[in-house]
């Protein structure tokens, strides 16, 4: 690269960055005067500052919320579009249940008690762990039954969330593992799939 263009790039990016040369080496029609004439800003660099100064204090303020707890294997939203592939042709009620899985919002004791809905966390049916997804879905020994027959259905893949939460061929199997144990109807209805319905 020519000495003068590497110069000439380190300077840009500087005043990009909001970093201007003292009025005493500019040219004189370029000088800050107090009250006449300003400088123009470049608007694609205060567009960047303004969006990294949004972007940090974002973050720092949702890390120090309370209601905002550490990703988990539960947390497993990947983009609207993947999401909506996954629920095209569902009614409401199930792509609903689905997301609230995923997102671990979900009307199980941990949750419920995070939001102040329920007095403990703990699973009301077996009284061992914290009423998790993970814990409803894979590990509660109150469902071995239901659980056994989503392994029969599923093999490997019924013990992983991600594969239930994700993959369309385990959407089926989870709803009728759902409706088996009758945990969620008091909020979701009945949701067993529609064509098991049919059948």
């Amino acid at each position: 690269m020519v000495p003068g263009n590497k110069t000439a790039d380190e300077q840009a990016k500087l005043a990009a960055g909001g970093d201007n040369s003292e009025a005493r080496v500019l040219p004189r029609p370029l000088e800050k005067r107090i009250g006449t004439i300003t400088l123009p800003t470049s608007k694609s660099a205060l567009k960047q500052q303004f969006h990294h100064k949004i972007k940090k204090e974002t973050v720092a303020l949702m890390t120090h919320s309370p209601r905002y707890p550490p990703p988990s294997k539960s947390r497993l939203v990947r983009t609207i579009k993947d999401f909506s592939l996954l629920v095209a042709g569902l009614q409401r009620r199930y792509s609903s249940l689905l997301f609230q899985l995923r997102t671990g919002h979900a009307p199980l004791n941990k949750y419920l008690h995070r939001i102040t809905k329920f007095p403990n966390p703990t699973c009301q049916h077996c009284h061992l762990r914290e009423e998790t997804v993970h814990h409803f879905l894979i590990v509660c020994p109150s469902y071995a039954r239901q659980c056994h027959k989503l392994q029969e259905e599923l093999g490997p893949r019924s013990s992983q969330l991600k594969n239930l939460l994700n993959e369309q061929k385990c959407i089926s199997p989870l709803f009728r593992f759902i409706a088996s144990t009758c945990r969620l109807e008091q909020v979701f209805g009945d949701v067993i799939p529609p064509s098991d319905d049919d059948g």
